[in-house]
């Protein structure tokens, strides 16, 4: 049996889906895994960047519509996954050397580790996010079922917040889709609820619940949450984000992992409106993309990409992006 199962929610980025796939066939570990894809974007045809030797061995999985977001795609594989542990991917991810699922597994001591990942965390900058994100996370699966089986036996509506999540509000002021939790499709990725006096932390004052946070906060009251070393890099430029990347492990030239980020917001464009920060970047993470679409993935899967319409022209898309962009927001 392998060692892991791979699940990459995928979402109207088709370079962004080749160059994670191509860096990670092009790797080695001792231990081996299998590779699912979730393809979040139909009827948008981006999923066929795969229809080439890029898919071969790849299951793409059949999440039901209701579903098809990065967290709940996480929530529904974790009853389906027969390997002892999923590693969650997003597709701005760069798999950089050989060995980088035997590290992370050199993290899990017992069967007593939840998960191994990189904790979020900017040393000039606090943004109250102190957690393990699942952008590229080794996961417990047998955990990951008991945090799964909690999530829906709660079928309560009401979200705690705030500080130490002393506040209250009704769970359909978030947002968040009333049937799924009643109906019992829901689990910790996605899960928004807070403890109230289940966790023995203080938290931060903040109104928003990003995707595995819940699962770290209430994983770390239970079960070891072991972190990888890593760490931002920064950036200052005109119309260009902040944050340049993540990398995972003791350096960035020596890194095991690559994020990118912004690999889904930088195609928002195909679905409406793009304002404010995402407008302001748009340009500088389409042509990064290319950049690295170039260099990561072989040639005659550019060009038969390109020939077949899967992807396409740089300056055409970049055109029709910054048509999108609107000012404010």
């Amino acid at each position: 049996m392998a060692f892991a199962t791979i699940v990459i929610p995928h979402w109207l980025s088709p370079k962004w889906l080749q160059i994670c796939l191509a860096s990670l066939k092009a790797t080695k570990n001792e231990r081996d895994y299998e590779i699912w894809i979730a393809d979040n974007s139909a009827p948008h045809s981006s999923i066929k960047a795969i229809d080439n030797r890029l898919g071969e061995g790849v299951r793409l999985i059949d999440v039901p519509d209701i579903m098809k977001t990065p967290a709940l795609v996480l929530d529904w594989a974790i009853d389906k996954v027969n390997t002892s542990y999923l590693f969650s991917v997003e597709t701005d991810i760069r798999f950089m050397k050989d060995g980088w699922l035997d590290w992370y597994a050199s993290f899990v001591r017992d069967e007593y580790v939840a998960m191994v990942g990189w904790y979020w965390e900017i040393e000039s900058h606090d943004d109250t996010r102190h957690y393990i994100a699942p952008a590229a996370t080794l996961y417990n699966i047998e955990v990951l079922k008991i945090l799964k089986a909690e999530c829906v036996a709660n079928k309560q509506l009401v979200q705690s917040y705030g500080l130490n999540y002393e506040k209250r509000i009704p769970i359909t002021a978030t947002g968040t889709v009333e049937e799924m939790i009643l109906t019992g499709q829901w689990g910790p990725f996605t899960e928004r609820r807070g403890f109230l006096n289940s966790s023995p932390f203080d938290r931060p004052e903040v109104f928003w619940h990003d995707t595995g946070s819940w699962l770290f906060y209430r994983a770390e009251c239970q079960w070891e949450c072991a972190r990888i070393p890593g760490q931002w890099v920064k950036q200052q430029g005109y119309s260009m984000p902040d944050v340049k990347l993540a990398y995972y492990g003791d350096s960035e030239a020596d890194a095991y992992i690559i994020h990118y980020w912004a690999g889904g917001v930088s195609h928002s464009f195909k679905i409406g409106i793009m304002q404010g920060w995402s407008g302001q970047c748009v340009e500088w993470w389409l042509r990064r993309e290319h950049r690295l679409w170039l260099e990561v993935v072989p040639e005659d899967i550019r060009e038969d990409s390109i020939s077949k319409g899967i992807i396409p022209d740089l300056e055409e898309e970049l055109k029709f992006a910054l048509s999108m962009v609107r000012e404010g927001g």
